[in-house]
C-alpha cells in the first residue's frame, strides 16, 4: 500500500472518530482525489476521444514513472498528436483527439495536478489541458511572436490548478481555426505539428452531499434488551460510494469496517445495498443507551443514524454493596444483608449465595430485597459470596460481593441450663405503644458484642425483611425503637428476631388484633 493511501486512510479514520462524538447529523462538502496513468497502466476514468482519426491519433502508454521522462515523448503517457499517413491531411475546425474526464453526478472538479509535455509548431493545432472542451487551463500554441513554435517541456515538476468549479476536463489536441482558415494541417509520422503527453494526473473531486442511510434493522433497532454480538443491517448509497462504517454507543466503538475502494475511479467505493455490521455490544456500557451508526463516503462526508432507545445488558446487575453476614444461632443459619445496586440494567429478580472454605459449596437461592438467610454445613469460618440476577437472567458469580462469617461451635442441647460450653440464650421482649415498637435484647454477660436485630413481616410461608439493625449491647442490654407505619400496624403479626455471635438466637412473634 502506498504512503499516500496510508495517509488517506489514517485521516479518514480520524474524521470518523470525531464524528462519533457528534449528535445525529450529516457533514457535507468533502473532497477526494482520483489518480490515473503512470505508475498505473490504466487510464482510469479518462475516456479516449478522437473525432478525426484520419489526421489525429490518441493512445495509452501508461506504466512508466509518474513524473515522466525529462526529454518528453509519449512513453509512459496518455498522449494525443497529429499523425496522418499522408502529410498535409486537412483537419476540420473543432476536431479534437485526447482524453476526457467527466465528474460523476453530485460532484464537482475543484482541482487537478499533472506531469506533462506539450509541443505545437502551428498556430491552429492547440495542445494542453482544458475545462470542459474549450476553456484552457494550460495551453501551448504557435504564434507569430514565437515563430509558430511552442514548447512546454516536462521539467519534472507538476502543473497544479485549484479553485476550479467544472464537471469536465479535456487533455489533448484541438483544431482551432484562425481568421479565415478553413482547416488545420497534419504533419507526417514522426514529424508531428502538435503533441500532448500526460504522464500522471490527480483530479480533486468535491462532493456536497452525504450518504443516504435507510432500512436499519436488527436487535439494535428493536427498542429491546440486547447483549452479545448482534447483526445490524441497513442500506447506504452515495455519489462517491461508501468508504467507512462504525457503530458506537456513548463513544465506545462496537464495530467498524473499511470498504475496499479504488481511487483510479470517479466512484471509488461501493454502494452498500444491503450493508451490514456485526456489533459487539460487550464493548458498550451496560444500561440505557442509543447506538449511532456512522457512515462515511469517499469524500469524508458522514451521516449518523441513531437507534431507538434500548438497554444493553451484558453483565447483569453489578455486585451488591454493603454485604454483611452473621451467624443467626440455631441450625447453623447465616443472616445476610446487602444493598442492591442503584442502577442495574434490568430489575433484580433473584439472588444466590455460596459458602466457601477450601472449596465452594453449590450456590443456593436466597430471598431478594436486601436480606436473606442460608444454612451452613457446620461450625467454622467461611467466605460468603452473593450475586444477583435480573429479569433476563443476566448476571452471575462474576459479579459476586464477598464477606466473611464464623459459625460458632455448639455443644450440649443448646438449652439455657446445659452443661459446660452450652450456648446461653438471648432474651427478647417487645412493647408496642401507638406506632412505636420498643424492642429489648438481654445479652449473656460473656457476650457484650454486636446484636443483629431483624423486623420481619410474614407473607405466607416466607418472611419479608422490613428492617435490619446492628446494636451494641451495653451492660448486658441492647434496646431500639421501630416506628411502624399504619400499613405495618394493620398486619396480623410481626416477627422480631435477634442474633449474636456466641449466643443462642431469640425469636418473638407479635400478634396484633385486626385493625389495631
Amino acid at each position: 500500500m502506498s504512503t499516500a493511501k496510508l495517509v488517506r486512510i489514517a485521516a479518514g479514520w480520524a474524521c470518523l472518530i470525531m464524528a462519533l462524538a457528534l449528535p445525529v447529523s450529516v457533514a457535507r462538502a468533502g473532497s477526494y482525489t482520483v489518480n490515473a496513468c503512470s505508475p498505473f497502466t490504466t487510464a482510469g476514468p479518462w475516456s479516449q476521444v478522437d473525432t478525426f482519426p484520419a489526421g489525429l491519433t490518441v493512445g495509452n502508454m501508461c506504466g512508466g514513472p509518474a513524473v515522466g521522462p525529462l526529454g518528453g515523448g509519449n512513453e509512459g503517457a496518455l498522449y494525443a498528436e497529429d499523425n496522418a499517413q499522408s502529410p498535409g491531411t486537412h483537419i476540420p475546425g473543432g476536431a479534437q483527439a485526447g482524453w476526457a474526464f467527466t465528474a460523476p453526478t453530485g460532484t464537482t472538479i475543484t482541482g487537478v495536478s499533472y506531469y506533462r509535455n506539450l509541443n505545437a509548431m502551428t498556430d491552429n493545432l492547440i495542445v494542453g489541458l482544458f475545462q470542459g472542451s474549450a476553456v484552457g487551463l494550460e495551453t501551448c500554441e504557435g504564434t507569430f511572436l514565437n515563430s509558430f513554435m511552442c514548447s512546454v517541456p516536462n521539467n519534472q515538476a507538476p502543473a497544479t490548478f485549484s479553485g476550479l468549479s467544472t464537471t469536465g476536463l479535456f487533455f489533448g489536441v484541438q483544431c482551432q481555426l484562425q481568421n479565415t482558415e478553413q482547416y488545420c494541417l497534419s504533419g507526417s509520422p514522426g514529424d508531428q505539428l502538435a503533441t500532448a503527453d500526460m504522464y500522471s494526473v490527480t483530479v480533486t473531486l468535491t462532493e456536497q452531499s452525504s450518504p443516504v442511510v435507510s432500512g436499519e434493522s436488527g436487535p439494535l433497532w428493536g427498542e429491546g434488551v440486547v447483549w452479545g454480538t448482534v447483526p445490524l443491517g441497513f442500506q447506504a448509497t452515495d455519489p462517491s460510494g461508501i468508504e467507512r462504517l462504525a457503530a458506537s454507543d456513548s463513544g465506545s466503538l462496537g464495530a467498524s469496517a473499511q470498504e475496499s475502494c479504488e481511487f483510479t475511479q470517479t466512484v471509488p467505493c461501493p454502494q452498500l445495498q444491503p450493508g451490514g455490521l456485526s456489533v459487539d455490544t460487550t464493548r458498550f456500557p451496560d444500561g440505557h443507551g442509543q447506538v449511532a451508526l456512522t457512515v462515511s463516503d469517499a469524500a469524508g462526508n458522514t451521516t449518523v443514524a441513531t437507534s431507538p432507545p434500548l438497554v444493553i445488558d451484558n453483565n447483569g446487575p453489578p455486585a451488591p454493596a454493603s454485604l454483611t453476614a452473621s451467624a443467626a444461632g440455631a441450625s447453623n443459619v447465616v443472616d445476610l444483608a446487602w444493598s442492591d445496586p442503584a442502577n442495574p440494567p434490568q430489575p433484580v429478580t433473584s439472588a444466590f449465595a455460596q459458602l466457601c472454605q477450601a472449596t465452594c459449596a453449590p450456590p443456593v437461592p436466597v430471598s431478594t430485597g436486601g436480606a436473606g438467610q442460608m444454612t451452613g454445613p457446620g461450625p467454622g469460618s467461611y467466605t460468603v459470596r452473593l450475586w444477583l440476577l435480573d429479569s433476563t437472567r443476566r448476571g452471575g458469580p462474576q459479579n459476586a460481593a464477598t464477606t466473611a462469617v464464623t459459625i460458632p461451635s455448639r455443644s450440649g442441647n443448646g438449652g439455657g441450663n446445659g452443661g459446660p460450653g452450652a450456648l446461653r440464650p438471648l432474651r427478647l421482649s417487645a412493647h408496642l405503644r401507638g406506632a412505636r415498637l420498643t424492642v429489648t435484647v438481654k445479652v449473656p454477660p460473656a457476650e457484650q458484642g454486636l446484636v443483629s436485630l431483624h423486623l420481619d413481616l410474614p407473607r405466607g410461608k416466607r418472611l419479608v425483611v422490613l428492617e435490619t439493625r446492628k446494636l451494641r449491647a451495653g451492660h448486658g442490654v441492647a434496646r431500639t425503637v421501630f416506628v411502624l407505619s399504619e400499613h405495618i400496624r394493620r398486619a396480623p403479626r410481626l416477627v422480631v428476631a435477634a442474633t449474636a455471635a456466641g449466643a443462642r438466637s431469640a425469636r418473638l412473634t407479635l400478634e396484633f388484633r385486626t385493625g389495631h
